[in-house]
């Protein structure tokens, strides 16, 4: 090939050679019915090739993974599995928490994404070294957060990058972040069940829909939630190796069952075993946030020029906000209600002004 200038595609390569060379176990034929723009369909017709496993007979082998289970290991080496799995589970000194409330999707827009990152940095006013693992397609909406809140974050990832698992170098932080569901299409679903010799199982016509799971709160209350998957268990488990096991890859970078553990949250509705939030997360929107800036550069610059006896605190009244903003008076009340309830401000008395969180005014970023 190399002599008569032959350039072959190299996966079509590899699988020739393979057959050629007996290495295959299964070769299959799949064929997609896909939407093009517009929702013209269009069949899509693929390859798909099963290389053979072939363990050695000559001595024990030892499977460490604890993305898997022994009958899934048994099915793909084609020979009988003992599960040595010590019984129990290592307690977590520091619990990972979810919000199944706050779900985001690569379809998700960048004020969801971003309300979800200043919902939760707001919970933990006290993290100055945040790491997020988010969706690749999200990154730069995070950059978008303004400079209170970009301040805070130390380090930033996304699903699949190798550097959301396997690692202990995020155990810098004092708070991960673990942003959204990294769900796969269904023909990514299909081909795993196909490597791993469920060729017929792979055939069924078999829907991706609403789904419910139950987990435990804080309180240790039973709570169902409203989720996405399927209702298969061949089709489930497959699709948990990919999307399940990818998240927990992530939370996993926290440490929970070591001493030196990082609190961990992760904003997800997909099933994972975790302690779930005991209440919804409060989210603080792009417009929420623009109230937010005024009220804390007013603040500021109150600080500057006011000279405050006998330790009174300094406090911006509504009207002083509404005068500064873009919005209607009635949009800045909601949104400094709002704010309030998230921990960001303070209500000074019945009729009085909002005081801005301390560590709000600390942030450099403030225009004093």
């Amino acid at each position: 090939m190399d002599q008569v200038g032959i350039r072959a595609n190299g996966n079509a390569l590899k699988l020739a050679l393979a057959y050629s060379l007996g290495e295959l176990d299964q070769l299959c034929v799949v064929v997609d019915d896909i939407k093009t723009t517009g929702g013209k369909p269009v069949f899509n017709k693929t390859l798909v090739g099963v290389w053979k496993v072939l363990p050695p007979d000559h001595c024990v082998v030892w499977i460490e993974n604890a993305s898997t289970t022994a009958k899934s290991v048994e099915d793909i080496a084609g020979c009988d599995v003992v599960d040595k799995t010590p019984n129990g589970r290592l307690e977590h000194k520091l619990p990972p928490l979810q919000f199944p409330d706050a779900e985001i999707t690569q379809q998700s827009g960048g004020n969801r994404v971003r309300s979800v990152v200043r919902g939760l940095l707001a919970k933990y006013p006290n993290a100055k070294k945040v790491g997020i693992i988010s969706h690749k397609c999200h990154q730069a909406e995070i950059d978008l957060l303004s400079p209170i809140w970009t301040n805070r974050i130390s380090r930033k990832e996304y699903f699949r990058s190798g550097k959301d698992r396997a690692s202990n170098s995020w155990l810098d932080c004092d708070l991960i972040l673990v942003i959204g569901t990294p769900r796969v299409p269904k023909h990514a679903v299909r081909d795993l069940l196909i490597q791993t010799g469920k060729v017929i199982t792979a055939c069924r016509n078999t829907k991706f829909g609403d789904i419910s799971w139950e987990g435990k709160n804080q309180t240790g209350d039973l709570v169902t939630i409203d989720g996405l998957g399927y209702d298969d268990p061949d089709w489930a488990y497959a699709y948990s190796q990919l999307v399940k096991e990818t998240l927990l890859q992530a939370v996993g970078r926290g440490r929970s069952v070591t001493e030196t553990s990082v609190q961990v949250l992760v904003a997800s509705n997909e099933s994972l075993g975790l302690t779930l939030a005991g209440s919804p997360l409060r989210l603080v929107n792009d417009s929420e946030d623009e109230t937010l800036q005024l009220t804390v550069s007013a603040t500021a610059r109150n600080a500057k020029y006011n000279t405050l006896a006998n330790g009174a605190v300094n406090f911006v009244v509504t009207d002083t906000v509404s005068k500064l903003s873009k919005y209607k008076l009635r949009a800045v009340r909601s949104h400094l209600f709002s704010l309030s309830l998230s921990g960001l401000l303070m209500k000074q008395g019945a009729r009085g002004g909002w005081i801005v969180a301390d560590w709000l005014l600390s942030q450099k970023s403030v225009d004093s």
